[in-house]
């Protein structure tokens, strides 16, 4: 339920721009396995989660281009 939730925050949000993890500096979050569960439950449609997954990524970014 609380994955629930927060999907449907990442999608209210969603933003056209898409960064590319692997473009990320930070070597953990380049690593990192957004929303894995998710996406190895049934329930939630890959394409959607890869939305919030390209939101979660565009927010590392962000965050490195601010602290940069």
């Amino acid at each position: 339920m609380k994955y629930l939730l927060i999907f449907s925050i990442l999608i209210i949000s969603c933003q056209s721009k898409i960064t590319k993890q692997m473009g990320l500096k930070n070597q953990k979050v380049k690593e990192y396995s957004f929303l894995k569960e998710m996406y190895e439950d049934q329930y939630f449609p890959n394409n959607i989660v890869d939305k919030g997954k390209a939101i979660l990524i565009n927010l590392c970014s962000e965050i490195e281009t601010k602290n940069s």
